[in-house]
């Protein structure tokens, strides 16, 4: 699992002057939020913000973006009120944070229709905040590579590793 210091030291490296306090603060609210959840892995279920977070970071992100990584689903999976996110984050995060929230909401009839909606809604996001956008690809491309790793193996050992050239889900996936 990726720590916290890993996502803030590349936060800094792309960025000398950003604001990590609010990315240190998400985490350790995403924490104590998801204390007892579990994956269906095993894992902590902070696993996946943390992942969430590492990929935003190497996608060069700003610390806002960042830190809703951390915090993309403690509105629908935890007893986190939209009103705190605002009190204690801001209202960018929380923008962000209620995008992702209303998005899983959301009801279809069938996968295309889920699938055609998912489009329509990145697209209407792009026009409002293109990190919204970015956070949204980032958040179902996560979430598509753990669960499809889970499936494979049970377990995850090294869910994400990101390179310039390529991206590799599971390297044990030759077995």
């Amino acid at each position: 699992m990726i720590r916290i210091n890993d996502i803030i030291d590349k936060v800094i490296e792309n960025n000398p002057d950003a604001d990590v306090d609010i990315i240190d603060r998400a985490y350790i609210f995403s924490a104590r939020v998801h204390d007892g959840q579990v994956r269906l892995s095993g894992e902590p279920y902070l696993s996946h913000p943390l992942e969430v977070a590492g990929i935003l970071a190497d996608m060069k992100l700003d610390s806002v973006s960042v830190a809703a990584g951390l915090l993309h689903d403690v509105i629908e999976d935890t007893h986190a009120a939209p009103d705190e996110i605002e009190d204690i984050f801001g209202k960018n995060v929380l923008h962000i944070v209620s995008g992702v929230t209303k998005l899983s909401k959301l009801n279809y009839n069938n996968a295309q229709h889920r699938q055609a909606e998912s489009i329509r809604k990145m697209l209407l996001a792009m026009a409002d905040d293109i990190s919204i956008l970015m956070f949204i690809f980032v958040f179902f491309m996560a979430k598509l590579f753990y669960n499809a790793c889970v499936a494979r193996f049970g377990m995850i050992t090294n869910f994400l590793s990101l390179s310039p050239i390529n991206i590799t889900c599971c390297p044990n996936l030759e077995r």
